[in-house]
Parts: structure tokens; sequence; C-alpha cells
């Protein structure tokens, strides 16, 4: 016999490989046994636990979408992907969206295609409108322009989406790279515009799109 705590390890010789026995109350138990019942309880264990939770999981909460009418948005990059995507949410629950990209005749384009799309019984209005966040003179005279329609009445939501990425060469007027010009320089020269036009006070949700 072997070394024994709680039991006694014998040799059995009528037990192929894995053969050391243990015989706790004198029932004999092999290793492999015992190997087979740890890998149960592994696999089985964590299924259980998962099937308890589960069972105790309260149902999904439903999320009832807001109504935006009366609401006047600034969305930027709204042409395409995703800024096309929250033209069309916004617009769906009556929302005012003024959709801007780099040039009119894309927001025109995304515009119409939005509103084909809208489903029936949604009264949200969309306004295409140029803004190149990576030049100040556009986003001057875009705010400008905005302010002035406006009487200088706060906008309710300022979505901050568009962007740039990949690999560019540095702007010969201002000797940065796109990424740094537009997605950092632009969006703080454009948020400090429309504060000091008052588009932006302390109602107004600032919302900033970021793939980080």
């Amino acid at each position: 016999s072997a070394f024994s705590v709680g039991g006694t390890w014998t040799r059995a010789s009528a037990i192929p490989p894995m053969c050391c026995c243990w015989k706790p109350l004198g029932i004999p138990i092999t290793i492999a046994v015992i190997n087979l019942a740890i890998m149960v309880g592994m696999v089985g264990g964590p299924r259980m636990f998962w099937d308890l939770i589960e069972q105790n999981l309260q149902p999904p909460l439903i999320f009832e979408a807001p109504n935006l009418s009366g609401s006047d948005v600034l969305l930027t990059g709204a042409n395409r992907g995703l800024g096309k995507a929250i033209a069309s949410a916004l617009a769906q629950v009556n929302a005012s969206v003024l959709m801007t990209c780099r040039t009119e005749p894309k927001c025109r384009k995304a515009a119409s295609e939005v509103s084909a799309s809208l489903v029936e019984g949604s009264h949200g209005t969309l306004i295409p409108s140029s803004l190149d966040l990576g030049s100040a003179a556009s986003i001057d005279f875009a705010v400008d322009a905005l302010r002035d329609s406006r009487d200088g009445a706060p906008l309710d939501v300022v979505v901050l989406n568009a962007a740039v990425a990949g690999l560019h060469p540095l702007d010969p007027k201002t000797g940065m790279n796109p990424i740094i010009g537009v997605n950092f320089v632009g969006n703080i020269h454009l948020v400090q515009r429309l504060t000091k036009a008052n588009l932006i006070d302390a109602q107004t949700k600032l919302i900033v799109v970021s793939s980080g």
C-alpha cells in the first residue's frame, strides 16, 4: 500500500494505466475517475452557473424613443456612414437636423436619400449645408450663416461626428496632418465659434463621436 490521506492508496493490478487506486471507505476509485470528475466539474460548473444567472435575469428593458419635435440638431459628417445613420435616426423622432459635410451637393444627396427612407408618420426635417472642418474660413462662414438664420437662438444638440482617418500628407497651408487639423483643431474651432455666437449654451447637449 502507499501513503494515504483519508483513505488507502493501493496498486490495483487489475486496473490498466492510471492504476493508482484510492479506497475511501473501502470503495476503489482510480485517478482516471477522479480526473474525469474534475473535468466534468470544470465544464458543467460554469454551465450550471450561467443557467442559474439566465433563469434569474430580469426581462430586457424596452427603449422608448423620445419625441424630439422642436429640437434643432447640428450634425457634422452627415453624408455617409454613421453620420448618415444618425441623421436618419434623429429625423425618425421628429428632430430638425442640420446635415453638414464638406460639400453641399453631397449633403443634398444624402438628405434626399435619408428623407426617402423615413417611415410614415415621421416629421423630422433635414437641412443640408456645407461645413469643412479642415477650413477655418468654412467653419466661420457656416457659423455666421447659422447664427443669422436662427437670430442667435441656441441649438438643442450638437453632434461632432465628422473625422478623417488613414495616412495623409501634411497640409501645405497649415503644415499640419489633416487628422490633427480636422479631428482636433477643427472641432475645437467649431465649438468655440458656436459658443461665441451663442449657438451653444448651458442647455445644449454636445455629443462627440470617437472611434477610440
